[in-house]
């Protein structure tokens, strides 16, 4: 099964690659386990993490619908969202009290 989950991303990424080639954007397949596929994603304007995640998620979402059983997509070359602490039970955030004085420049 395992083996048929990778011919089928792979299959899907081959079909999306020339829309990808368009932009300037490149997805490569590293392999897949546990039903998340790991990916190489590379899109044309290098250096916004942002726009790189939008892509990261916007790839996940085609190759989701395209392909059964697939349960996620994980950009390898990319730093993860537990970076951030996201997904960590203790994170907490923080509540930042906005003073709309000094947003405008008063004091």
């Amino acid at each position: 099964m395992a083996d048929d989950l990778v011919a089928r991303v792979g299959k899907a990424i081959d079909e999306m690659r020339p829309y990808l080639e368009r932009s300037g954007a490149d997805v490569r397949l590293v392999g897949v386990e546990d039903g998340i596929a790991h990916v190489i994603a590379e899109y044309g304007r290098g250096g916004y993490l942002l726009s790189n995640f939008s892509f990261v998620a916007g790839i996940e979402r085609a190759l989701m619908d395209k392909v059964p059983g697939l349960r996620g997509v994980a950009a390898v070359n990319l730093p993860p969202y537990s970076g951030v602490g996201w997904d960590n039970p203790s994170f907490s955030g923080r509540i930042v009290e906005l003073d709309p004085k000094k947003m405008n420049g008063e004091s």
